[in-house]
C-alpha cells in the first residue's frame, strides 16, 4: 500500500493546491484533499502537508474561533500521535485578515512546535519567522514557489485591448488577484496618477475580497468614481478563469503589486510566468524573487517610490526583455519540491522506489 499525503486545503479556485496535488501525485504518493480530511478519524496519512493553518480554523467549521483552533491543534496532536508527520509551507506570517489576533498566533505558534519540517519560498522567510515566533531545532528548508506555466498560454493581445478599450500603442499596467485592503489599492492608485508614463493604462482584475467593514466610505467612494470616470483605468471585478488569464496577461505589458507588507506573492510568480516585467515591493521573499528576472522594485509602502519603478517599468527595451522571466520561472518546479519534502522527512518517494526496481 502506497503512503498517503493528507493535503488539507480547498481543491476549488486555488491553482497552488492543485499544483501540489499533482506533485505529490508525481512522486508516487496516495492523496486525501480538502480541509475535512484533517478531521475525519479514519485517515492514516503519513504526511499532513499545512499550507494556510487558518483555512481549517478560520473558514472551516462553526462555533468561536478560539473553539474551533484549539480543535484544530488537537486534531494535529491526534494525527502525529498516529505516526504522522507534518510539514508546514510558510505563506504568511498571519492571516492576512486577522494580523494581530492572539488566536492566530497561538495557533501559528502550535504549529511551528508541532512540525517536523518547515518549508520557506525564500531565504527571507527564515529570518522573518523568528522574529515572530519562537522556532526551535525543527528542520528547515527553501523551496522555490513553484511556476504557472500550466495556465493556457497564447492570449489574443488585440482582442482583449480592444474589449477593454485599450489602445494598441497604450502602455497597460495591469493589477490582478483577489482586491483586498493588505494589496495597498490606494498606494497603486495614487502612483498611478504620478507616474509619467504616456498613453498609460491601469486594468484592475480580480474579484472584489474587501469586507464593508474594512474599507472606509472615502475609499469605496473613490472607487466608484475611478469605475464610472477614469478613462484610463479599466475594472474588471470578477471571478477570472483559467482561461481568461493569458488574455489579460497578454494585453499587459506589466504586473505591478502595491502591497506594503506582504511575505510571498502568487500573482509576482504568475506575471513572470507568463514573460512579463512584475512591479514590486522590496521586502519579504518578493524582493529576491524579482532579482531572479527582468523586474522592478521599490521600497515597500512608498508612493513615489512605485511611481519611478512604472516608469522604469514602461521602457519597451525591458518590457520586451522581460520575455525571458517565462524561461527562469519554468526553473521553479513543483514534482523537485515534493521530492525535497519527501526526502528531508526520509520519506522514500513510491514512484523513485518503483523506478530504483525496474532498474
Amino acid at each position: 500500500m502506497r503512503p498517503t499525503v493528507l493535503l488539507p486545503h480547498g481543491i476549488a479556485r486555488n491553482r497552488y493546491v492543485d499544483e501540489v496535488a499533482q506533485a505529490w501525485r508525481a512522486q508516487g504518493f496516495d492523496l486525501v484533499q480538502g480541509p475535512q480530511t484533517l478531521f475525519d478519524a479514519w485517515h492514516r496519512p503519513a504526511l499532513v502537508h499545512l499550507q494556510w493553518p487558518e483555512e481549517l480554523y478560520r473558514w472551516h467549521g462553526s462555533g468561536p474561533a478560539h473553539v474551533r483552533a484549539r480543535a484544530f491543534i488537537s486534531r494535529l496532536d491526534a494525527l502525529k500521535a498516529a505516526g504522522a508527520r507534518l510539514a508546514w509551507t510558510v505563506h504568511n506570517l498571519a492571516p492576512h485578515d486577522h494580523p494581530d489576533d492572539p488566536v492566530d498566533r497561538e495557533v501559528y505558534q502550535a504549529v511551528i512546535d508541532r512540525a517536523d519540517l518547515i518549508v520557506h519560498h525564500g531565504e527571507a522567510s527564515r529570518g522573518l519567522l523568528r522574529q515572530r515566533y519562537t522556532v526551535g531545532a525543527v528542520r528547515e528548508i527553501v523551496a522555490p514557489h513553484g511556476h504557472f506555466g500550466g495556465y493556457p498560454q497564447g492570449g489574443d493581445r488585440a482582442a482583449t485591448r480592444a474589449r477593454l478599450r485599450l489602445p494598441d500603442e497604450a502602455t497597460v499596467f495591469l493589477h490582478f488577484g483577489l482586491v483586498r485592503g493588505y494589496k495597498g489599492l490606494d498606494l497603486l492608485l495614487d502612483a498611478y496618477r504620478a507616474a509619467r508614463v504616456p498613453r498609460k493604462h491601469l486594468v484592475i482584475a480580480g474579484t472584489w475580497a474587501i469586507a464593508p467593514g474594512g474599507q472606509s466610505l472615502s475609499e469605496r467612494l473613490r472607487m466608484a468614481w475611478i469605475r464610472r470616470w477614469a478613462r484610463t483605468i479599466r475594472c474588471e471585478f470578477r471571478h477570472v478563469a483559467d482561461d481568461e488569464i493569458r488574455d489579460f496577461m497578454a494585453a499587459a505589458d506589466a504586473v505591478v503589486l502595491a502591497h506594503r507588507q506582504v511575505l510571498n506573492s502568487g500573482v509576482a510568480v504568475l506575471g513572470m510566468s507568463f514573460g512579463k516585467l512584475v512591479v514590486g515591493p522590496d521586502t519579504g521573499c518578493v524582493g529576491p524573487l524579482l532579482a531572479e528576472g527582468i523586474n522592478e522594485t521599490y521600497p515597500a509602502g512608498d508612493t513615489a517610490g512605485l511611481a519611478r519603478a512604472m516608469e522604469r517599468a514602461a521602457d519597451p527595451a525591458r518590457i520586451a526583455a522581460a520575455r525571458g522571466n517565462a524561461a527562469i520561472a519554468r526553473g521553479w518546479d513543483w514534482d523537485r519540491n515534493a521530492a525535497a519534502i519527501a526526502a528531508a522527512l526520509g520519506l522514500p518517494a513510491p514512484a523513485r522506489q518503483a523506478a530504483m526496481l525496474e532498474d
